[in-house]
């Protein structure tokens, strides 16, 4: 699969690979707010309903929960966001207008 721009290949990878490309986890954590700011010294995170967005790759998964758990903060729950091939499109086509 290729994902081109204004003419400009932007990447060319398989479907699986660029699908299992995540720079996002999902956490469902209380106190929500007390959450964003723990990690706020090293990811970006959005406050959404349901918990908390963090740009962090999965492999990070470890460093966050240590972080939450060092702040006492309860921890429900850590994904890798799943996008869809759409979002991942519209996501790298954007970035490439900047």
């Amino acid at each position: 699969m290729a994902i081109v721009a204004k003419g400009r290949l932007l990447r060319e990878a398989p479907v699986r690979e660029i699908l299992g490309s995540t720079d996002s986890l999902l956490v469902k954590a209380e106190p929500v707010e007390a959450a964003a700011r723990a990690l706020s010294g090293e990811w970006e995170s959005e406050i959404m309903t349901g918990g908390l967005r963090v740009r962090a790759l999965p492999a990070d998964a470890p460093a966050v929960l240590r972080r939450l758990h060092a702040a006492q903060i309860d921890v429900y729950g850590l994904s890798a966001e799943d996008r869809s091939l759409e979002d991942i499109f519209l996501t790298m086509t954007k970035d490439a207008d900047a």
